[in-house]
């Protein structure tokens, strides 16, 4: 990985980090800043599409643990940026999955996705509610 991140900083003029034990905060710094660079191109893009600004970036799956990351994102962009659940990005999959599953060979609805990820975060919220109503009772 260093050797290749190395070869792409050298391609933008920039330079190089020495590939050694210690170095890996450095790598991490670059890589989350080129992530955050990236989602302002992104950004630009998808309003350029949409024909209009957006207000507010969300953040969901593991980048959602990621503070340096939200930070740069935030800083780069000038956007708010909000956090979500780290299995937004599974709830969603499956979301599609099931709605799809319900019309075979239809156009898939977004309303329809919607509902299906509303179930699920509401299945998982009960979740959450009870695991913690459980470790409440352990600790009596």
């Amino acid at each position: 990985m260093p050797a290749r991140l190395n070869e792409q900083l050298r391609a933008y003029g920039c330079a190089t980090i020495e590939d050694c034990a210690g170095n890996e905060p450095e790598f991490a710094r670059t890589i989350f800043e080129s992530l955050a660079a990236r989602y302002v191109s992104a950004l630009s893009n998808l309003e350029l599409m949409l024909g209009e600004k957006l207000e507010r970036i969300h953040i969901l799956g593991g980048g959602a643990l990621n503070q340096l990351l939200t930070l740069l994102t935030a800083q780069r962009t000038g956007l708010p940026v909000e956090t979500g659940n780290v299995e937004s990005s599974t709830v969603g999959n499956f979301a599609v999955q099931l709605a799809s599953s319900e019309a075979p060979g239809m156009l898939l609805r977004a309303e329809e996705v919607r509902k299906w990820a509303r179930r699920l975060s509401s299945v998982e919220s009960l979740r959450e509610k009870q695991m913690s109503t459980i470790s409440g009772r352990a600790s009596h």
